[in-house]
């Protein structure tokens, strides 16, 4: 599975889909892989408006990557704010 082999590689995952939640197997390989997961808006935007996005949440994923086990997942939002998605 992608979610295992990105996880291993120590990488983040970045997606507009935000079902990784809610979903049994996506919520069971989040936490079984040990998994960080960012959701950023913009699914339905033009390729800079994703970008922007991105760029605002930068430094923030950062810090989050930086100070807290994984696995997570954070909702970022177009206001410019982290939520934590629970993964219980």
């Amino acid at each position: 599975m992608w979610l295992e082999a990105v996880a291993k590689e120590g990488w983040i995952v970045l997606s507009h889909d935000r079902k990784f939640h809610t979903l049994l197997p996506e919520k069971s390989a989040v936490k079984q892989h040990k998994a960080g997961c960012f959701y950023l808006p913009g699914a339905n935007d033009e390729t800079w408006e994703k970008l922007r996005y991105f760029v605002r949440a930068y430094d923030g994923m950062s810090e989050r990557v930086s100070v807290i086990a994984k696995p997570f997942i954070f909702e970022f939002s177009s206001a410019g704010r982290f939520k934590v998605v629970s993964l219980a």
